[in-house]
Order: C-alpha cells, then sequence, then structure tokens
C-alpha cells in the first residue's frame, strides 16, 4: 500500500471514530422520546445539502416502519443566541422502533449515501435524548 492511501484510510477511520462518539452512545428509551442534534450549517449550500439528504432518509424511515418518526429542521431565526444556528430533531415511541429504524437496511444504504453530508455537522453537534416530564401521580 502507498503512503498517501494509508494517510487517507487512518484519516477516514479517525473521523469514523469521531462520528461514533459525537452521538449518545447510550440505549435509546423504552418509553416516547425526542431526539434533539444541535449543529451549525455555514451556507444556504450546506443547508441545502443536509435537507436533500435528511428528505432521503425520511423516506427510508418510513419505509423502515414509521413515518411519524421523520427528521425535521430548524434554523434560528432573529438574533441567534448561542454557537448552534440549527435544530434538527425526531420523536420516537421507544427503543424498539428506534433500533428497528436505524438498523433497517433502507436506512443504512440513506446514511451511507449521505454520510459525507452528515458528518460535516455531526462532529461538532451536541446530541440529546429528551422524555416527556409529567406531574406525579
Amino acid at each position: 500500500m502507498t503512503a498517501p492511501f494509508l494517510l487517507r484510510l487512518t484519516f477516514c477511520a479517525a473521523i469514523g471514530l469521531v462520528s461514533a462518539v459525537a452521538q449518545n452512545q447510550d440505549p435509546p428509551p423504552n418509553q416516547p422520546f425526542q431526539t434533539v442534534h444541535l449543529i451549525n450549517l455555514r451556507s444556504a449550500d450546506a443547508q441545502k445539502a443536509f435537507l436533500a439528504a435528511l428528505t432521503d432518509i425520511n423516506a427510508a424511515i418510513a419505509k423502515a416502519g414509521c413515518a411519524k418518526c421523520a427528521y425535521h429542521l430548524w434554523k434560528v431565526i432573529g438574533t441567534q443566541a448561542g454557537d448552534y444556528n440549527y435544530r434538527w430533531t425526531s420523536n420516537w415511541p421507544g427503543s424498539e422502533v428506534y433500533l428497528k429504524v436505524h438498523n433497517s437496511p433502507v436506512y443504512q444504504a440513506a446514511i451511507n449515501k449521505h454520510q459525507q453530508d452528515l458528518d460535516a455537522v455531526m462532529n461538532a453537534q451536541i446530541y440529546n435524548r429528551y422524555v416527556a416530564v409529567t406531574p406525579d401521580k
């Protein structure tokens, strides 16, 4: 193998590792929950590419069995507070559906198709899962 090839291979492996730890690795909750990614998109072109990726991924989510779990992209309007200018959200009925969708071949294919667009934002994101807070009964 040539040195440039090994350098590219090492770089790709490092990017993959950063992607893997950039997102919450805890098991998803068994109850309904929301995922929230705080991200930065630096240009209209980046927004367009990311939205196109989400459109394909949402089609895969629907094919995998949860059309209501689609991803939504929100943009700051007005004066921005904080560092992140976009919020990418989805709602899930629980861990069973979340894992079924994320492990499905159709979802994995959509993610792989858009990996470059996703990596560009996921490497610097804040990611959390939220469950509803209800009053004690």
